[in-house]
């Protein structure tokens, strides 16, 4: 067992790529960090301000996840500012099983939802 101190305050969400190079975790403390699976190293640490409970891996390295109500796709292999999707997105978000689409839940009128759909770069 390997022991990743992943800073301060409470881990609310985990999630590990699907080639299994990246651990990534999000915590009471408003940062979403990327470890590499095999040396625990922090990869990219994002300071959101607010927790964030959703985020995905998509096979081709993209980690995608809502800050706040807007939808950001960021690329773990280079430092960039992440692409904004839009806003009012109400959290959940996946990735197609082949990894050519993205998906989240944008929140509508009350009792009200959609799903938006995107195709990810390769």
């Amino acid at each position: 067992m390997r022991l990743i101190d992943v800073g301060a305050g409470e881990v609310r969400t985990v999630a590990v790529s699907p080639d299994g190079r990246y651990l990534a975790a999000s915590g009471a403390d408003g940062w979403l960090s990327v470890f590499g699976w095999a040396t625990g190293e922090t990869v990219r640490r994002l300071s959101l301000g607010v927790v964030c409970d959703q985020f995905v891996f998509s096979p081709e390295g993209w980690l995608a996840y809502v800050h706040r109500t807007n939808l950001r796709i960021d690329r773990l292999e280079e430092v960039s500012k992440p692409a904004e999707m839009g806003g009012n997105f109400a959290g959940g978000v996946a990735v197609s099983p082949d990894g050519r689409a993205l998906v989240a839940s944008r929140a509508g009128p009350p009792k009200q939802s959609n799903l938006d759909k995107w195709a990810l770069p390769g």
